[in-house]
Parts: C-alpha cells; structure tokens; sequence
C-alpha cells in the first residue's frame, strides 16, 4: 500500500482498563472534545475495528437460519425482478 500504514493493534489494558484515558474534558469545551474524540479513534482504529469484525462475526454465527432466510428472500426478489423484466414486451421495447 502506497503511504498507508495500518497502526499496532493495541492491547487489552491499555484498550480498555486504563482508566486515566477515561478523563473527559470540560463539558463545553467542544474543540476538546472532538479533539479527544478524533485522537482516541485513530489511536485504537485497529481495535475497534478488530472488535467490530468480531461482533459481527458471533451475531452471524448465532442468527445464522436469519441470515440465510433473509438471503433466501432477497435472491428471491431479486429473481422476481429480472424474471418480470424480461418476460415483458413493452419493457423490452423500451431498452431496443
């Protein structure tokens, strides 16, 4: 990747348990907190992604017969569409 560098996964305490981290700046000053804001997603962006990933992960694993069913039906759908589309002369009319 030209330039583009994936930052260090960060660990478990420094992640989560460290509690200095957690100090909030004035509720009023909003450059502050945008500023913490910003820092702390890009400091932990290889985390949260990571965890993102594995939420993901687990919800598929444990509603998978959703997941398929709601495949099921948007390939049925979608199935629907292009069939109605090609079955019809006026539609075909209309791309010639």
């Amino acid at each position: 990747m030209n330039g583009v560098e994936v930052p260090p996964f960060r660990n478990f305490h420094e992640f989560l348990l460290e509690t200095n981290r957690y100090e909030r700046p004035p509720f009023n000053d909003f450059k502050r907190w945008n500023n913490r804001i910003i820092s702390n997603l890009l400091y932990f962006q290889t985390n949260y992604f990571v965890t993102i990933i594995a939420l993901f992960l687990l919800h598929t694993i444990y509603s998978s017969q959703d997941i398929f069913i709601g495949l099921i039906a948007v390939v049925a759908v979608i199935a629907t569409l292009i069939f109605a589309v090609s079955a019809d002369a006026n539609i075909k009319k209309v791309h010639n």
